[in-house]
């Protein structure tokens, strides 16, 4: 007999054994039905982190495709502005006060600020 049968061929070389192949099939159905006890615990564990694991994906899977359609969004966003005007309104976000509308602030505006600020180091230039 070969090392592992799938069902049908157990029940054609069962069928060869005649009388004999009957005691042998209880046989089997007792040392599987054994096999399953001894087992249990093992396959039970195995199947709760597959559960956990259908449950966690069921939970995180809304969440990760309103984030990647906010990611899209943001992406191809044509009134996204650049990244510096990006930036800034963030952190004035975060300190509390609103934020312009991109089309006010502009990047001369940055330069000015710059130049009005006085330059260390006493040439005077």
């Amino acid at each position: 007999m070969p090392k592992s049968m799938l069902p049908k061929e157990v029940d054609r070389e069962l069928k060869k054994l005649g009388r004999d192949g009957d005691k042998v099939r209880g046989t089997l159905e007792r040392e599987f039905a054994h096999y399953l006890d001894e087992h249990r615990e093992e396959r039970d564990r195995r199947d709760l982190g597959a559960v956990a694991a259908v449950l966690l994906s069921n939970v995180a899977r809304p969440l990760t495709q309103r984030a990647g359609r906010r990611l899209v969004e943001e992406l191809f966003n044509p009134q996204g502005g650049t990244f510096q005007e990006a930036l800034t309104r963030i952190r004035t976000r975060g300190a509390g006060t609103a934020a312009e509308p991109p089309s006010t602030r502009a990047i001369p505006e940055a330069a000015a600020a710059r130049s009005a600020t006085p330059k260390r180091g006493g040439t005077g230039r």
